[in-house]
């Protein structure tokens, strides 16, 4: 009897448990979320954040097409706790907090098949048009190598007002940005003095002076940023080769 009573039990706690999960999964997939972190003073935050629309619907030629819209990442994120929304009886909008770049140091935004996308807030002054962009402001960017100095991933926005197809397309090209240690503003690569600003690394520059640098789409499809670098000019290629092998420590 004390048995069956034990194996009663413990398959009512595996149903309850696989319910319980199931229920999660419903209300993950209700809710539109996904998992996610907030960084904010330091410290780590598990939760969840709303899915974040990655294209955008622009009329072309008399049809509407979708565009990538990878900037949407840039500007906010809605974030609830993972405890309360695991927990809540029933989740409401107002328990999503949102979350501008000024507010915290950065998120992790979690795929369901594990990819995770790292952003960190840093001040940015975009110069690719004459607008309030141009003045220094907090903004996320996608972290693409960490060590002595940060390499993003950076997206233009369209306008607001008078969007064209340009801006649209304009807003599928990464723009590579990079900030060293240090340091509080990104900068755009293009702008980067290799012999100025990597001059703590002789190496490095001798290597880039001498033509050393091929470009990163021919060293094979594992490197680390090959999509991204096919979309620079040659020279802007050659300083992205540059500054990751200053980053993996060449001069440490």
């Amino acid at each position: 009897m004390k048995l069956k009573l034990f194996t009663l039990t413990a398959f009512l706690g595996l149903f309850l448990g696989a319910n319980a999960q199931i229920n999660l999964d419903q209300r993950i997939k209700k809710e539109g979320v996904v998992k996610g972190v907030i960084i904010k003073n330091g410290k780590e935050e598990q939760g969840y954040i709303k899915k974040i629309a990655e294209t955008r619907r622009f009329l072309t030629n008399g049809e509407y097409k979708d565009y990538q819209a990878l900037d949407n990442f840039q500007y906010f994120m809605y974030f609830i706790p993972k405890s309360e929304f695991e927990s809540a009886e029933k989740i409401k909008n107002n328990m999503y907090i949102k979350y501008r770049p000024e507010a915290i140091e950065g998120y992790k935004y979690i795929y369901p098949d594990g990819t995770t996308l790292v952003y960190e807030t840093v001040m940015y002054s975009d110069k690719s048009s004459i607008t309030l962009k141009m003045i220094p402001q907090p903004v996320f960017v996608r972290v693409e190598s960490t060590g002595r100095l940060n390499i993003y991933t950076y997206y233009i926005p369209p306008s607001q007002m008078g969007t064209t197809l340009e801006e649209v397309k304009g807003a599928e090209e990464p723009q590579t940005l990079f900030r060293k240690a240090g340091e509080k503003e990104a900068k755009a690569i293009y702008t980067i003095n290799i012999e100025k600003d990597l001059a703590d690394c002789p190496k490095v520059v001798a290597k880039f002076k001498n033509g050393e640098y091929n470009v990163i789409g021919k060293k094979g499809s594992d490197s680390k940023l090959v999509k991204i670098a096919n979309k620079l000019n040659a020279n802007d290629e050659m300083k992205l080769a540059a500054l990751m092998e200053y980053n993996e420590g060449l001069c440490d």
